[in-house]
């Protein structure tokens, strides 16, 4: 049972293209990410998460190290109704926003 709703499920180029290279399946880790396993965050976040997911507001993160080495960042966004996979650092506010890539905007 999923403790909270995904809304939109989108990701960036770059965590489509980490997920490929660990030959992974990206279902698998947003299975965990809803069912409120949230990876290699800090006790600090993890506590933030079960706040937010509580209050239904803010932002819930996970992240997952990959077989690769690589890490998988998974971050669900109450206010806009969106989950997004990306990689740590990589800035993925347009997907949220507008929920579609920058290049198809015109």
């Amino acid at each position: 049972m999923f403790k909270f709703d995904p809304g939109d499920i989108l990701s960036t180029k770059a965590a489509m293209g980490v997920v490929l290279n660990a030959k992974t399946n990206g279902q698998h880790y947003i299975q965990k990410h809803l069912k409120g396993n949230f990876g290699d965050v800090d006790s600090k976040q993890k506590r933030v998460n079960k706040e937010n997911i509580a209050s239904k507001f803010g932002e819930v993160i996970s992240k997952y190290l990959l077989g690769n080495g690589t890490v998988l960042k998974i971050v669900t966004d109450f206010e806009n109704k969106a989950t997004v996979f990306c990689i740590p650092g990589e800035d993925y506010s347009y997907l949220t926003k507008n929920k579609k890539l920058p290049e198809e905007e015109g």
